[in-house]
């Protein structure tokens, strides 16, 4: 039976877990524990300089064993130091006469709800979520598997009717009540799982943006646990809509949504997309179709005679599918995060050609350091993990085309285009045109798709950039961040 205690052992599983992924911070934690944390780099130094002072490179067996249990020391000492930390949040949380209640901040910016990043709520969310996802076994779709079986849907030339839609508003849409009648009726969830979700849930609705969310709809967005609320809620309809007759394919991907039909013949076609706004009206949601006013993300598409009489083309999960009158299907980028690459470009170039003013070389490598991350491919931040992203990473269902790339030769065109507009100062001796020139022969979207191995990066500060930009920012940062940083508002 699941252990779903807020208890010292499940934080310390959490911890393991998470620390694997490389985003424990010092907030989590306490300040004893990170001196240990720091005495075992200090040995780890000290025994490293021992065995490079030995004529051989070797330490004796004695030395071996020393440092052995030097570390094995130091190791113990932290796992107490965590235990006895984790035992306190644990009282914190189980605590029925001051009961604990999850302090939720709205950033208003960037329209996301946040708990505080203290240790307690870190490891009490994470508990809660594991909760969710093992009582009522929540999977999330997978993106690229989606693309694919669509792809291959789309290329076997078979009589179908696509729909692609998508849910408005979904987050802030979802009815409360009807959400913790699911919850409720759960019996595998833990009492005090459903007391926290429910203190987390009065005190969201009393900071929520009401201009966004009427009062008891919507679940906070943000927040790790609200993805699997809304897999929760859409439950019913993903069942209802695969239950419908003539479907062949269905998939979700948070609230985008694409379903496959196959009538027997053409006369048999029903009103495919009436049948699925109700059932998704029904549990009080409603698609993007325009009937609001605001442009429609709900689109049939009629595959059902061989020649196609003309080229249609399909966007979803940010690739945009071209079907040939031959059922051909190319495969490429989205319009939409081919004007995302495009401008962080711009927003690239424009950062340089001011900053230049001050620090030319400082400012050219800040235009690399960009250039790179939005051509390569790298490691995500602090992640202990081999988890990857980047240009081949995120777009990697290109490869179904095999060799051809439109999408790629169309970001470099563009690409060059807007090196044009690199403008060092006048006064300081750099030729413009070879600069040009450089940045042309060195950045190519297709070679950092084709070539990901090659184009591979890393984005770490050295010790002077890190001193120069924690003082630019007025606190500690990091080169993925400072990269990021101009494209935020875009």
């Amino acid at each position: 039976m699941l252990d779903q205690s807020f208890s010292n052992s499940n934080f310390n599983l959490i911890f393991l877990k998470e620390n694997r992924k490389g985003i424990i911070k010092k907030r989590h934690l306490n300040q004893a524990y990170f001196d240990k944390h720091d005495e075992f780099k200090v040995v780890l130094d000290e025994k490293i300089t021992l065995k490079n002072s030995k004529a051989d490179n070797k330490l004796s067996q004695e030395e071996l064993e020393g440092f052995a249990k030097r570390f094995d020391d130091i190791n113990k000492a932290k796992e107490e130091i965590r235990n006895n930390l984790f035992s306190e949040y644990s009282d914190i949380v189980n605590d029925e006469e001051s009961p604990f209640v999850f302090d939720i901040k709205y950033d208003k910016q960037n329209k996301i709800y946040t708990t505080n990043k203290d240790g307690v709520s870190f490891f009490s969310i994470k508990q809660l979520q594991r909760n969710l996802n093992k009582t009522f076994n929540v999977i999330q779709a997978d993106r690229n598997k989606i693309i694919k079986q669509v792809y291959n849907l789309i290329s076997d030339g078979f009589p179908k009717v696509i729909i692609r839609t998508d849910v408005k508003k979904f987050y802030e849409s979802i009815p409360q009540g009807k959400l913790f009648e699911k919850i409720e009726n759960n019996t595998l969830l833990s009492p005090l799982s459903k007391k926290l979700l429910k203190r987390l849930f009065f005190e969201f609705e009393r900071i929520k943006d009401v201009t966004e969310m009427a009062p008891k709809k919507g679940i906070p967005r943000g927040l790790g646990v609200s993805a699997y609320l809304s897999e929760l809620y859409m439950r019913d309809i993903d069942s209802q809509i695969k239950s419908l007759p003539d479907i062949i394919y269905y998939a979700r991907y948070v609230d985008d949504i694409i379903v496959i039909f196959s009538p027997k013949t053409k006369s048999q076609r029903r009103d495919y997309q009436s049948e699925i706004k109700e059932i998704i009206n029904n549990h009080q949601l409603e698609i993007k179709d325009g009937s609001d006013g605001t442009p429609s993300k709900t689109f049939p598409y009629e595959l059902l005679e061989k020649p196609l009489s003309k080229q249609q083309k399909l966007t979803f999960l940010g690739y945009k599918f071209i079907i040939n009158q031959n059922y051909d299907t190319k495969i490429e980028l989205s319009d939409d995060k081919l004007k995302r690459y495009v401008s962080r470009i711009e927003l690239s170039i424009e950062t340089y050609n001011n900053d230049c003013k001050y620090d030319e070389k400082k400012a050219r490598k800040m235009l690399i350091d960009r250039l790179k991350f939005l051509i390569g491919n790298y490691h995500l931040n602090h992640n202990k993990k081999n988890i990857k992203a980047g240009i081949f990473y995120t777009n990697q269902m290109l490869k179904l085309n095999n060799s051809e790339f439109n999408s790629l030769n169309t970001l470099n065109a563009r690409m060059y285009n807007k090196f044009n507009r690199i403008s060092p100062p006048i006064n300081i001796g750099i030729d413009k045109a070879r600069l040009i020139d450089f940045f042309k022969s060195k950045f190519c979207f297709k070679e950092g798709f084709n070539n990901k191995e090659n184009h591979f990066f890393s984005f770490k500060f050295n010790q002077k950039e890190q001193s120069y930009y924690n003082i630019k920012y007025k606190r500690a940062t990091n080169k993925f961040e400072v990269i990021k940083s101009i494209w935020k508002n875009e």
